[in-house]
């Protein structure tokens, strides 16, 4: 029950005085977990960034003339930095808590440097403004007043509660221009599960929302809606969707036979409950 434990550790850290430099000194002597491993030819994060680029390019845009928004950028800016390497000039940036790391961002930026990606136009530099990126936090969507050709954002729609995804979707729609992209990708797996392997990506499905609230933490906030939740509430705020990829596991239907889910999950497709992952494509 490894997975409990390190539940119980991120509510501990939520209220401990101290509780943020403590999980960081954690992440980084014990578990390693505070550096995104960017190895191997066939990098899930970078197959991630090129996949989102190439939707970009449905704005009708050169990359270098696209005014880009991304929620949710995160602590060491991987993907920014990537979009930099292959082109794009002005990013915005918004976290509704001000998340990021300079001793990771450096580190994500020393990596490019020696590793570019396939096709880049140049190389990264250490210096945020100069690479046309604008980090702000706190910042709410809400906040902002201007359009924007792209809105992108990778991991993190399942840590919004589903109750304000609705309003997110509404959002989006308002910030994107006329001919606008919106891209997405949404893990729907049970992260606790990326590092314990004594339980399925579809544990959380077990529990109910009250059930599953004793395991959540601001470090690690994990919504448990599914697939349909969020192609409601982006159709409905009158975005148009194209669903560009979607990871099923082989012999999914076994492994979701094994997991007794709770009674909200049990009328849904079993598909739209197995699916993993998925990127949304949105005019």
């Amino acid at each position: 029950m490894y997975w409990k434990l390190k539940a119980m550790a991120f509510l501990a850290f939520d209220v401990l005085p101290g509780g943020d430099r403590a999980h960081r000194l954690i992440q980084r002597r014990l578990t390693g977990s505070a550096e995104r491993d960017m190895s191997g030819d066939n990098n899930r994060y970078q197959t991630v960034f090129f996949r989102h680029l190439n939707e970009f390019r449905k704005c009708g845009k050169p990359l270098e003339d696209i005014s880009y928004l991304e929620f949710g950028a995160g602590y060491d800016l991987a993907a920014n930095i990537f979009y930099y390497c292959m082109g794009i000039e002005r990013q915005t940036l918004v976290d509704i808590v001000p998340i990021m790391q300079r001793d990771q961002v450096e580190r994500m930026v020393r990596w490019y440097q020696k590793h570019p990606p396939a096709g880049a136009v140049r190389s990264p530099v250490h210096d945020l403004a100069k690479m046309g990126i604008e980090y702000k936090a706190p910042m709410r969507l809400q906040d902002l007043h201007r359009k924007f050709d792209v809105i992108s954002t990778i991991d993190t729609m399942e840590h919004i509660p589903a109750s304000e995804v609705p309003e997110i979707a509404r959002c989006c729609k308002n910030l994107l221009r006329d001919r606008g992209v919106c891209v997405m990708s949404i893990d729907y797996t049970d992260h606790y599960s990326h590092a314990d392997s004594s339980i399925t990506p579809y544990n959380f499905l077990r529990y109910s929302d009250a059930g599953w609230r004793p395991y959540n933490s601001s470090r690690q906030y994990q919504s448990c809606s599914r697939h349909p939740t969020y192609r409601e509430a982006f159709s409905s705020a009158g975005l148009t969707i194209d669903e560009i990829y979607i990871e099923l596991p082989d012999g999914w239907e076994t492994r979701l036979a094994r997991v007794p889910l709770h009674s909200d999950f049990r009328g849904m497709s079993p598909r739209d409950i197995a699916i993993q992952r998925a990127t949304l494509s949105m005019r």
